[in-house]
């Protein structure tokens, strides 16, 4: 209730002591390279460290990266900064950009900035972006080998033994596509023929359930999902805006 105080959820109370590194480790996300979206993350470094005096700064982050026809498919790398939950970065953005790619070498990738850690857990994500007409048939995975710090300290990353290469697809409806706010409610069937029947939501003015302007959107592939006939709406849930267009 008001003005009788504040709920605090967790606390810890510690000596204010330097900022020392305890561990770097990383993992492979279970979650896919999409043609179409601009952030892929592939990789998911955790830097751990203890105490608040003399904060630690991250320095340079290096890579290696494998795909399955090639690198040349791959647009662009860049390492995204997590926020406290350690969630990926989602599929239109979010996290702020940690330094710049100097490549070493043809599958190595090394990234130097300055970043300042903070005490805890601090989450960085490696993202990548297809070209157009990339292979989704291929797959794609990467690695960190070691970390460094301003301070001149290095690390060995801890990679977790599981994990796999990330598979590729295809981001066939995303926000605002072809007006519609939001799409959800997604289904699949594969016909007799071996065409692909994609049907979803094609919600016009926003995520909310009905009543709303809601209607069902369809799209088709005939090569496997590589390529998707433009969208056909296939039930119209009405037009009048006194009942929200339902």
């Amino acid at each position: 209730p008001a003005g009788t105080g504040i709920l605090i959820d967790d606390v810890s109370i510690t000596r204010a002591t330097p900022m020392k590194l305890i561990s770097v480790g990383a993992a492979n996300p279970n979650l896919p390279v999409l043609l179409g979206t601009d952030t892929n993350p592939i990789l998911h470094v955790v830097i751990e460290t203890q105490g608040s005096l003399e904060p630690l700064a991250l320095d340079t982050m290096n890579f290696r990266l494998e795909a399955s026809h090639g690198l040349a498919e791959i647009a662009s790398v860049r390492v995204l900064t997590g926020d406290l939950s350690g969630r990926a970065p989602s599929s239109d953005g979010g996290g702020s950009e940690f330094g710049q790619a100097l490549g070493a070498d043809a599958d190595s990738f090394k990234f130097q900035g300055t970043q300042a850690l903070r005490p805890g857990a601090n989450h960085f994500w490696l993202s990548v972006k297809l070209k157009p007409g990339a292979n989704i048939d291929g797959r794609v995975s990467a690695t960190c080998s070691f970390i460094s710090f301003a301070n001149g300290e290095q690390m060995t990353v801890q990679m977790a033994a599981t994990g796999a290469p990330a598979r590729l697809g295809v981001a066939l409806r995303k926000a605002n596509d072809d007006g519609a706010k939001v799409y959800r409610i997604p289904g699949l069937i594969t016909t007799p023929k071996g065409t692909l029947i994609a049907v979803y939501d094609a919600r016009w003015r926003g995520s909310g359930d009905l009543p709303g302007d809601v209607d069902v959107g369809l799209s088709r592939s005939t090569d496997g999902g590589r390529s998707w006939e433009p969208m056909r709406i296939i039930m119209d849930m009405g037009r009048d805006p006194k009942w929200r267009f339902d």
